[in-house]
């Protein structure tokens, strides 16, 4: 599995270290989808400010951060996974990230307060300046963190940014470096047009949000490929094609399934099986009824040798295959029980009439045989049993060919069970349906 996602992804391929891309960078906020957010973001702002009332610029300038922060998050998330181009991205059967912007901001809030209290608390603004300096330093990390997990506690975790750091090596300095440049660099490219509308406040709004949001789009996009680049030391998952040039995949996905397949994968071509099972039983608790789940979870156990495991599963996953339908592959994983755990037995004396009916059509009489031996005394007056000795005059007829013996069943479920419909197919067999004749009286 690991090994076609890999192909399929171009992971194998060499990747260009992001200092060797920065025009690619620059060029990112110029697709057609960013460009025409950061557009109609702009004009929005452009349009607050013309009305002249703090009661419309407030909330636009709100929610033009909120809309512009959430795309920022979509385009490092994409990009981490090797879509390195708006025009990549696929789309998407299910999204929703909503919080991301409001957790980072709180992140913030409380990266300050703290770095605050200490300096207030010591007095000492040297330790002012490295508190500073140390959560600059941290929060491209933080973003990180926040673009994989969605957890803010994963993402104020200083281990978990510590080990973000210590992934990405000397090259993380060289990433806030250049974060840093573009700050600078988009006040400067501002303070370069502001000249040109300095009497038309609205319009200089306008431009402002404009500038600012280019480049935020491409510190985004930088972050974003950084976390690709260093995808194996940050345990990202790649799925898009990335350097490699590879044409991608159109139509609608389920990119966390996707994911979780490929992480799967990953950690079974690794050997890590216990990881595999672990990642897989999440997947199981929250859809019990996913039959693929079910199957995959008892490969991985069959691999592992967990067998008190699979005596579980493979009871819940037996009788789910038989209540959606799925009877052939019932039968077959109730053989691999039979030879796994010898005298293995159905818990569910629901399951064992359409069990028992599907191996007579495929003629397995063994089969058949064990699972219709001892219904009676197991499951006495179960109202499956007029059709439980039905199935048995069956198997003695296509199996034993013990007419005789078939007979007797089916008389049986004449006189025991007359008005139940097994009985309406024991009279068929008995009166030339079958190869069984009614036996003769005394």
């Amino acid at each position: 599995m690991e090994s076609n996602f890999r192909a399929w992804a171009g992971q194998d391929a060499p990747i260009t270290p992001f200092w060797r891309r920065i025009p690619r960078f620059f060029r990112f906020p110029a697709y057609r989808q960013p460009l025409a957010r950061n557009l109609v973001l702009s004009l929005v702002m452009a349009g607050a400010l013309y009305s002249g009332s703090w009661i419309v610029l407030v909330p636009a300038a709100l929610a033009t951060s909120v809309v512009l922060a959430r795309y920022g998050f979509l385009v490092i998330e994409r990009a981490s996974q090797g879509y390195l181009t708006p025009d990549d991205y696929p789309v998407l059967a299910s999204e929703a990230h909503p919080w991301r912007p409001y957790k980072m901001f709180a992140i913030f809030l409380i990266a300050l307060f703290l770095v605050s209290l200490v300096g207030a608390l010591s007095g000492s603004g040297f330790l002012l300046l490295v508190g500073m300096v140390l959560v600059a330093l941290a929060m491209p990390a933080s973003v990180m963190s926040m673009a994989q997990s969605d957890s803010l506690r994963r993402a104020m975790n200083p281990v978990r940014l510590m080990g973000i750091v210590q992934g990405i090596g000397t090259p993380y300095l060289v990433l806030c470096l250049f974060l840093l440049l573009l700050m600078t660099g988009s006040n400067q490219a501002f303070e370069l047009v502001a000249p040109l509308f300095k009497d038309r406040y609205w319009l200089l709004m306008g431009i402002s949000t404009f500038v600012g949001n280019y480049f935020f789009l491409i510190m985004c996009a930088l972050i974003g490929y950084v976390m690709y680049q260093y995808h194996a030391a940050l345990g990202v998952v790649v799925l898009g094609p990335g350097d490699s040039g590879r044409p991608v995949l159109k139509g609608r996905v389920d990119l966390h399934a996707r994911q979780r397949d490929a992480l799967i994968g990953r950690h079974v071509a690794a050997g890590e099986l216990k990881e595999a099972i672990a990642l897989v039983s999440e997947d199981l608790a929250e859809r019990p009824n996913d039959l693929s789940l079910h199957a995959r979870l008892r490969r991985l156990l069959q691999a592992d040798g967990d067998s008190a495991r699979l005596d579980e599963l493979g009871d819940r996953y037996l009788a789910l295959l038989v209540k959606s339908g799925n009877l052939d592959e019932a039968l077959q994983v109730l053989a691999e029980e039979a030879g796994r755990r010898p005298g293995h037995a159905l818990q569910e004396a629901g399951l064992v009439v359409p069990l028992a009916r599907r191996a007579l059509e495929l003629g397995r009489y063994e089969q058949a045989g064990v699972l219709l031996r001892g219904f009676d005394k197991r499951w006495p007056g179960h109202a499956d049993l007029p059709e439980v000795y039905l199935l048995g005059g069956r198997l003695l007829v296509e199996g034993a060919r013990d007419e005789v013996g078939a007979r007797r069943l089916f008389e049986h479920v004449l006189a025991a069970y007359p008005a139940s419909p097994a009985a309406a197919q024991a009279r068929r067999q008995l009166q030339g349906g079958g190869s069984v004749q009614p036996a003769p009286r005394a």
